[in-house]
């Protein structure tokens, strides 16, 4: 793999630590949500908000595929992250207990796809050399995991930084997808040249 080619995998990498960085927010922020919440009780809301997400996360997963294929992953990625951006914003604002799963439900479809997306652009880059698609796949599942990690860490460090306020780690998440987006936007190209073979 030459250095361009490096750099484009550690580039979809980092739009996928972003990615997975920004998912893992709602997880840290769901039971301070819940006491702030007074629709139900803070267990019961945690319980239906998880399994409302868990749900829109397999249907995510479920349709990611399609809208690959018809998109492309490159389009896919351009699309869900600034809605995350979007919805992560709308979270913030949310003073509806009732409308707290469904924003946390919506995210969790739109950043389930982003796997797929990711896969995609990358089985598309290197169509041609699948030992490179291997070693990329590895690269995005190590990065896929820092983003956890540091989300888990990072983020509820934050919380007492930023006076407990959910709302402000919200926003942190906002940028993380921001600027998974940008980078996609501006840094991904979802084909490799194809070069023009010798004519005889």
């Amino acid at each position: 793999m030459n250095g361009a080619d490096h750099q484009f995998s550690l580039t979809v990498g980092i739009v996928e630590f972003f990615n997975v960085f920004a998912q893992t927010v709602p997880i840290i922020l769901m039971p301070i949500i819940a006491m702030e919440q007074s629709l139900l009780s803070p267990a019961a809301f945690v319980a239906v908000a998880a399994s409302m997400s868990t749900f829109s996360a397999g249907i995510g997963k479920l349709v990611s595929g399609y809208v690959c294929q018809i998109l492309g992953g490159g389009q896919a990625m351009s699309i869900y992250l600034p809605l995350v951006v979007a919805l992560f914003l709308h979270l913030t604002l949310n003073k509806s207990p009732f409308m707290f799963g469904w924003i946390l439900a919506t995210m969790e479809f739109f950043m389930s796809m982003q796997w797929s997306a990711c896969s995609n652009v990358l089985a598309n880059h290197f169509e041609e050399d699948p030992i490179h698609v291997a070693s990329s796949i590895t690269t995005l599942s190590f990065m896929s995991m820092a983003g956890v990690l540091t989300c888990k860490s990072a983020g509820t460090a934050l919380l007492p930084l930023l006076g407990s306020s959910w709302r402000a780690v919200a926003c942190v998440g906002a940028l993380a997808a921001l600027c998974g987006a940008t980078l996609s936007h501006f840094f991904l190209s979802e084909h490799t040249e194809v070069k023009e073979s010798p004519k005889d």
